[in-house]
Formats: C-alpha cells, sequence, structure tokens
C-alpha cells in the first residue's frame, strides 16, 4: 500500500486511522468494563483496577512499537488491527463469561482476588495491539510531517475518536449487547481493511451486499450466543432472560419455583422470600399507629407491595430506578406479585430513590429502604448520612424510616461489624431515636419520636389489621421485639464515632474489605494497612522521584519531561476518576453515563492538545518550560476548585450536578492535553525517534491515577483527599520546574 498511495494520501490515511484507534479504545474500553461490571457485582472496586492495567498494557504496547521498523509490511499492519482488534475483543468477552465461576456466580459473595487477576491480565491483548497501532501511526505520521508536533495532532485525532465512540456509546450502542456491538464492530473493520487495499468498487459492493446479507442471518445466533454465555454467571439456575437497558444489565432467572432478578450482577429481588420480605414491611408497618402514606424505595419484585397492602394503607409510593425491571418482571412474575403493580393504592414512580426523595413534596408515614447492603458507590448512596437528612424531612410527625444491614448471630465479622457500626452512628447522629432488631440481619429503625416496640401494644395492631402472613406468627413476633440481642448488639455499636457520608463513603470500604476478608484475611489486612499508610508510601515516592531526577543531571531534562508527563496523566486519571465516583455517588446509574463522562474529558484533551500545538508552532522553543510549570500549577489550582465544588455538589440537583461535572471533565482534559505537545517537545528535540516515551509516561502515570483514587483514596479518606492528592503532585511538578530553570 505504501508504495501506491500520494503522500498526500498517506497523511490522510494515517489522519483518519488515528481517528479509528481513538473510537476503537473507547468502544472496546466501555464494552469490556461493562462486562466485568455485569459479572462483579457492579463494583467500582474493579473499574480503577482495569482502567490501570487498561492503560499500562498500552504503554507497554506503544513501547515495544519503538523496536519495529517502518516498511510496507508494518503499515499494512495498521491496516489489519482494527479487524484484528474486534476478534480479539470478542475472544475475550467469551472467556470472561466462561471464567464467571471462578469470580463467584451472580448474587454470591465475589471473589475479589480473582477479579483482580482477570481485570490486570484479561485486556493485555487487546492493549498490547492498541498501543503498537499508535506507535506505529505516529512515526510514520511523523515522517510525513517531517516535525515534531505530529505525535500531539495524532494525539489530537486520536481523542476525536475518542469523542466520537463515547457519543455513539451513550446514546445509542449502550442498549445493545456486547456481540451485537462486537459484530458492528468487525463489519467495520473488514470494509475498512477492504477499501484501503484499493479493490475495485465491484468488489467493494459485493463485499457489503455479503457482509448485510450476513449481518441478517447472524442475527439471531448473536442473540442464543448472548443467552447462552450470559447463563454462565448463574449457578444451578435456568436463565430466562437478559437486557440491557441505560441503567445496567438485568438478568431473569429460575431455581425450581423462585424467580430472581439480577442487575449488573447484583441480586435485587425474588420471588419464594416471604420471610425476608415480611419481615422488613411488617415490622415497621406495625411499629407506626396508623400508617397511612407508604414510600417503598426497592423490594416490588420480591413482594414488598402484597405484604404492605395487608396494611389499612391509603398510598404506597413505589420507586423503582429501571421501568425495564418491572416490564420484564411482569412476565415472569407469579400473578399475585405481578397484579400489585395494578393496584389503584400504589403510585409506580420510575426514578432513582435518592433524587425522588430529594426532590418530592410528599411526606411519609413510613420509608421503607429494600435495597441491598452497600455493595458499590449506586447503594452506598441510601446508608449515608446525606440520605438519612432527606428521609427525616420527608417523615411526617412520628414517621418511620427503616432498612436492613447483613449481620450475623453469633460473631460477626470485623469489618461486617464495623459497617452496621457506621451506619447506626451516621443514623443516630441525624434521628434521636434508633431501634435495631438484631438476628441474622439488623433491621434499623429511626425517627424523630420515641419508637414503641411494646410486644403487646404490635401484636394487639397485628390482630386488628387482620394480618395472615405467611412467616411472622404470634410467637416469632414475641421472640424478636423481645430478644435480648437487640439491647446488646445497639449497645455494642455506640462506640463508633465515624460517619458515612456522600463524600467519605465509609460504608463501601468496610464493605469491600469484608468480601476481601471471606476470601482472604491477609489480602484484607494488607489491603486496609496500605490504605491506612498511604501518605507515607506517597512521601517515600515523591522522595525516590527526586533522587532519580538528580543522579544523572545531563538527563535531567528528558527526565523533567517524562515526569512531567506522568504527573499529567495521574491527575487526568485521578480527576476522572473523581467525577465518575462522583457522579455514582450524587446521580447514579453511572453505567449509562461513563462513555459520556471519558468522552468529554476527551473532548477537553483534544482543545488542550490543538492549543499546546498552536503555541509552540507560535513560540517554538520560547517559554515552553515555563508555561508548563504553568499548568502544573493551573492543574493544583483546578483541584482546590474541585474540593470547594464537592463540598456543594451533592446538595445539587441532580441536572446541575451532571452539568457541572462535564464542564469540569473537559476543564481537566483541557490542562492535561496541553501539557501532552509542551513535554513532548522537550523530549523530542533530544530523542526523536522515541516518539512512543512520552505516550508511555503518559499511561503509566495514568494507570496509577485509574488505580490510587477508587481503590484506596476515595473510599477509605474520601473525595477531598484524593482531589488533594493531585494538588500536592503537580505543586511539586511546578516546583521541579522552577528549580530547573534556576
Amino acid at each position: 500500500m505504501a508504495t501506491y498511495l500520494k503522500n498526500e494520501s498517506r497523511q490522510l490515511f494515517f489522519k483518519f486511522s488515528f481517528v479509528i484507534l481513538g473510537f476503537f479504545s473507547l468502544i472496546t474500553q466501555t464494552i469490556f468494563l461493562r462486562e466485568l461490571f455485569a459479572t462483579l457485582y457492579g463494583h467500582e472496586f474493579f473499574v480503577g483496577i482495569t482502567l490501570a492495567s487498561w492503560l499500562t498494557w498500552v504503554a507497554l504496547g506503544s513501547l515495544i512499537g519503538n523496536r519495529y521498523a517502518l516498511t510496507p509490511r508494518t503499515l499494512k499492519l495498521i491496516i489489519v488491527f482494527p479487524l484484528l482488534i474486534s476478534f480479539t475483543l470478542l475472544g475475550e468477552i467469551l472467556l470472561l463469561r466462561y471464567l464467571k465461576p471462578f469470580l463467584g456466580f451472580a448474587g454470591e459473595v465475589p471473589n475479589l482476588l480473582n477479579g483482580t487477576l482477570i481485570g490486570i491480565l484479561l485486556p493485555l491483548p487487546i492493549c498490547f495491539f492498541l498501543g503498537i497501532w499508535w506507535t506505529l501511526a505516529t512515526r510514520y505520521f511523523s515522517s510525513l510531517m517531517k516535525n515534531t508536533i505530529a505525535v500531539s495532532s495524532g494525539y489530537f485525532l486520536e481523542t476525536l475518536g475518542f469523542i466520537l465512540g463515547g457519543a455513539l456509546f451513550s446514546f445509542g450502542l449502550v442498549y445493545f449487547s456486547s456481540f451485537f456491538i462486537i459484530f458492528l464492530l468487525i463489519l467495520f473493520s473488514f470494509f475498512f481493511a477492504l477499501f484501503l487495499f484499493r479493490h475495485s468498487i465491484f468488489q467493494i459492493g459485493v463485499a457489503c451486499i455479503l457482509g448485510i446479507l450476513l449481518f441478517g442471518l447472524s442475527f439471531c445466533t448473536i442473540q442464543s450466543l448472548e443467552l447462552k454465555t450470559q447463563s454462565f454467571r448463574f449457578k444451578n439456575q435456568i436463565l430466562l432472560a437478559s437486557s440491557n437497558s441505560k441503567y445496567g444489565n438485568l438478568s431473569v432467572t429460575q431455581r425450581e419455583n423462585q424467580i430472581s432478578f439480577y442487575q449488573n450482577g447484583v441480586l435485587i429481588g425474588s420471588t419464594q422470600t416471604d420471610e425476608l420480605i415480611e419481615e422488613k414491611i411488617h415490622f415497621p408497618l406495625l411499629a407506626h399507629p396508623k400508617p397511612e402514606n407508604i414510600l417503598l424505595i426497592g423490594g416490588g419484585i420480591s413482594g414488598a407491595l402484597d405484604q404492605a397492602l395487608k396494611h389499612s394503607v391509603k398510598t404506597i409510593y413505589y420507586v423503582e430506578l429501571d421501568p425495564r425491571l418491572v416490564e420484564i418482571g411482569k412476565n415472569f412474575l407469579p400473578k399475585e406479585i405481578k397484579q400489585n403493580f395494578e393496584d389503584k393504592k400504589v403510585k409506580l414512580i420510575f426514578q432513582d430513590g435518592f433524587y425522588f426523595l430529594k426532590t418530592t413534596n410528599q411526606k411519609f408515614d413510613v420509608i421503607i429502604l429494600t435495597l441491598p447492603e452497600p455493595s458499590n458507590l449506586l447503594i452506598n448512596r441510601f446508608y449515608t448520612k446525606e440520605f438519612f437528612e432527606i428521609a427525616k424531612a420527608k417523615l411526617k410527625e412520628g414517621g418511620i424510616f427503616s432498612f436492613t444491614l447483613p449481620y450475623s448471630l453469633t460473631s460477626p465479622n470485623p469489618n461486617l461489624y464495623f459497617l452496621n457500626g457506621l451506619v447506626y452512628h451516621s443514623l443516630k447522629d441525624v434521628y434521636p431515636e434508633v431501634k435495631i432488631l438484631s438476628e441474622y440481619s439488623n433491621l434499623f429503625l429511626a425517627s424523630n419520636n420515641q419508637i414503641n416496640l411494646e410486644f403487646q401494644m404490635l401484636l394487639q395492631r397485628f390482630q386488628e389489621r387482620n394480618l395472615q402472613p405467611r412467616f411472622l406468627k404470634k410467637e416469632y413476633l414475641k421472640y424478636r421485639l423481645t430478644s435480648p440481642r437487640n439491647a446488646s448488639v445497639e449497645e455494642s455499636l455506640k462506640k463508633f464515632q465515624k460517619i458515612n457520608s456522600l463524600t467519605h463513603p465509609l460504608a463501601y470500604f468496610y464493605q469491600t474489605l469484608f468480601w476481601l476478608d471471606r476470601l482472604s484475611p491477609t489480602m484484607a489486612k494488607l489491603f486496609f494497612s496500605i490504605a491506612s499508610s498511604i501518605f507515607w508510601i506517597l512521601a517515600v515516592v515523591l522522595l525516590l522521584i527526586i533522587i532519580w531526577l538528580y543522579r544523572k543531571k545531563e538527563r535531567f531534562q528528558l527526565k523533567l519531561s517524562c515526569l512531567s508527563m506522568a504527573i499529567a496523566g495521574f491527575s487526568i486519571m485521578s480527576l476522572e476518576m473523581i467525577l465518575l465516583l462522583s457522579y455514582q455517588s450524587s446521580v447514579g446509574h453511572l453505567y449509562t453515563k461513563v462513555s459520556l463522562i471519558i468522552s468529554t474529558i476527551m473532548l477537553g484533551l483534544a482543545l488542550g492538545t490543538l492549543h499546546g500545538k498552536k503555541f509552540i508552532a507560535e513560540k517554538q522553543n520560547k517559554n515552553v518550560a515555563n508555561l508548563l510549570k504553568k499548568m502544573h500549577f493551573s492543574f493544583a489550582i483546578f483541584g482546590l476548585a474541585l474540593i470547594f465544588l464537592s463540598f456543594y455538589l451533592f446538595t445539587f440537583p441532580a441536572l446541575l450536578v451532571e452539568v457541572l461535572i462535564l464542564i469540569s471533565s473537559i476543564i481537566a482534559g483541557y490542562l492535561g492535553g496541553f501539557i501532552f505537545p509542551l513535554a513532548n517537545k522537550i523530549y523530542l528535540t533530544s530523542h526523536k525517534e522515541q516518539t512512543g516515551t512520552i505516550y508511555g509516561a503518559d499511561l503509566i502515570g495514568s494507570a496509577f491515577g485509574a488505580i490510587l483514587p477508587s481503590l484506596i483514596l476515595i473510599p477509605y479518606s474520601g473525595f477531598f483527599t484524593a482531589s488533594g492528592v493531585v494538588i500536592i503532585f503537580n505543586l511539586f511538578a511546578a516546583g521541579i520546574t522552577l528549580l530547573n530553570k534556576k
């Protein structure tokens, strides 16, 4: 191909290939993250690990790409990379689903160790190809453009591909299955290669017709393959349906007569669980003398509505995030549960429960939360002090707020104990009256007024309302209300002083530790030790960087450019994780917005890179180092502004939060994008052929930026501390640049 394309055509080809590279990077990364999310309990723990390993492997590929000689054969390799990556992604998704038994089945405690290994190793082949693709394309492009800003041009064009892929995925592809999207990528890659190998118009036309026919014939096969491979996630269960909505992957399974519903691998409801539902619903409703207006957040598909309607209520507001869940549920639920959705007393509200309670003008006699434990940031929001305050404001006089958390009958796991204590103290900080009914789970009841759980009174209400539950009989009612465990557990939890909040999601951290401890107590202790010592570790890292910089002073400029780019990459990715998890913690349903937020960061990167290139073209070598220092100071100032914004971010309406996060994403991307051509200019003045080094430094820094905030800084220390680390590293880079100037 290199022999018959003119120079102008080759320049156009490489520009287009950078856009395709960015497009494929975003789509493949999003599909992989979505699959991992659905496979591993919707846990953000794996998002940071996967992004870090993804960037590390791409960096490795880009460095190895420098070793290839520039020949017509390597140019043809660039043409077939999209096809190679598409088939590799197909194989990795099949492998990921096949490996589900080694990660813990849906609804079970996920195996964090195996999940971590898979999150690290499985992306390697795709990322390796992406890294080589970048470096080869950049080296060819540099030789054609004959200037040092060709790398920045490629960076800018790749970013445009990211934006295109993010927009397409967020507003269209998110609703389709992974295999359907991969098949589209394979078709596109095939036609891309076919066109560039200069076949005749007739041959291309015939290939297009055959491709369309193949797509039509394969549609049913794709559907059956999707259902078959999704079934690997469910042990001893029959997968009845699997569907993607903008909120996540929904799956419906059957085991004997029990129907279960999963969202991103989290069990959100089952039939045949009357005993659990009866306790969650009847105890808080019996504790209220006359419950008329009830709010249920979740649980409708498990029979919560059926149990609540047994009381003489006037209205039940049932809030469910995903309307697709109720739509699918009506196809599989028993008649007695399904008909409750049509009851005149029930008002269905398809909205995020946090947002609904925050914005509604209604006040309720009883608010019952029937959600899983805080296994991810999306659910953690409902166990924070902020949510407890919102619920308190929406209760009528004497109203009751209730929820449950897992516990242990004998000696609970220490982290499970800390989780309950943390949530109890957060609840007690808001409500003057908190009661606990403890058994295999802790049922929390909170109110502004005194809660009377005297057995005879509740028994009288039980009889007056003519309740006829299957399991909650008189004897069990007495046992739960008079058990000495209630007072002893409540007394033991009073010693906790820490608060679980939106900005400091400690409950999410302890839930992760609980899962890790179940698999390996040693690893759980090591993880906690690292989290509690992270600032000493970072101080040692900064000291080692100073020693490395000054060890060979003649190479100081080169090292400084790499360090600057690595810190910029760390800052961009740290801020990306902070913004992504802030969105998850304040608005929720990150599943549908992850590609959009990444795309806005990439838009900022594109604008910053373009502006940085323009500066270099105008100023040449003048003031490059000085401007590099100013950009790092700007990063530090932006991190400080983000801290102040975070104080109020969680109080704003959801739409305003989305806008602010998208604007912040653009700013963060712009600052990092501007640094790339500056650092690259300093480096390439001496090392013109090593185009992958700065890119590799960027990706390695980004890898640490992905893993530190998501795994340690945000869960253990909070969002403010995570932003503070970004500030410190950029002040360090600016200070080193200033010392070098002197």
